[in-house]
């Protein structure tokens, strides 16, 4: 189990290796398997013991990352979420509930996952003192979030603006935001300093999705989600993205330029963070 972020290094054999495999979950989506292929690579560096607790749950990745895992209760606010969950048959039970009000028992579970969820969520104060609440003494808390340079990085509104529609960029990253509902756009030290409020100790800050990388990654998932016609203009992106014979190929050769292309300056338009729960103050 990695638990010192000085010894952490993801490798591009590592993310090309989960890009292959969420391509096979989600074809030719390539903002969602851009992204994820770095938290599946990361992940793939730790163990969660026991009884998890899956907060924001949808089953596919979870089992993604670790199919030998049996233990699992699902949380999620989304009725079809649940639905998903419930669907995926690898959870123990589902429930319908935001996640700063978790139905279940204290001291109830060795470890909570919750996969790029928790900047989605309000009182998200009140959701990592559940968290702790449910946790055993020594539990696992292993989540991953999007930070700060998540908008900051976005090239869209930047090129409008140069070119005169600065009302325009501004409106796109409005729109952006909402769609995505990103309600806590921390920064990197603004995570951790909640974890440490909450009575958890930090064992790992693993920056994923780097400058460069996270860029392209941000041009490619804004023009997704812009509107066109009845749908978005990934619908006939999709189309053309599934035409291309030589699309793995292709696809690899791009995400290596990137990552060399990519400072390794700590930062990250994600974070990974490997924490457990300490005793209250």
């Amino acid at each position: 189990m990695t638990n010192n972020k000085e010894n952490y290094i993801i490798t591009i054999e590592e993310l090309l290796v989960a890009f292959e495999e969420l391509e096979a979950l989600y074809p030719r989506v390539l903002p969602l398997t851009m992204w994820r292929a770095w938290e599946l690579a990361t992940y793939r560096h730790f163990q969660l013991p026991g009884q998890i607790l899956d907060l924001g749950c949808g089953g596919r990745f979870i089992q993604q990352v670790w199919p030998e895992a049996k233990n699992i209760v699902g949380v999620d606010i989304d009725p079809d979420a649940v639905i998903r969950a419930q669907k995926a048959g690898i959870y123990q039970r589902v429930h319908l509930a935001p996640a700063h009000k978790i139905p279940e028992k204290d001291e109830t579970f060795d470890a909570v996952f919750s996969n790029c969820a928790m900047e989605h969520m309000d009182q998200i104060d009140s959701v990592f003192k559940d968290a702790w609440r449910i946790l055993k003494p020594g539990g696992i808390f292993l989540f991953s979030v999007v930070t700060n340079y998540m908008i900051s990085w976005a090239p869209l509104p930047l090129f409008l603006t140069t070119l005169g529609l600065s009302d325009r960029g501004k409106t796109l990253s409005t729109e952006y935001v909402s769609y995505h509902h990103i309600v806590n756009p921390f920064t990197a030290d603004e995570w951790s300093n909640m974890l440490l409020k909450n009575d958890f100790q930090i064992n790992a800050h693993i920056p994923i999705v780097p400058d460069t990388f996270a860029r392209a990654f941000l041009i490619m998932d804004q023009l997704w989600h812009v509107p066109y016609h009845t749908s978005e203009i990934g619908e006939p992106f999709h189309s053309y993205l599934q035409s291309l014979p030589d699309f793995k190929d292709g696809i690899n050769d791009i995400m290596k330029g990137l990552l060399k292309l990519s400072s390794a300056n700590g930062h990250g338009a994600g974070a990974i963070f490997f924490a457990q729960k300490g005793v209250a103050k």
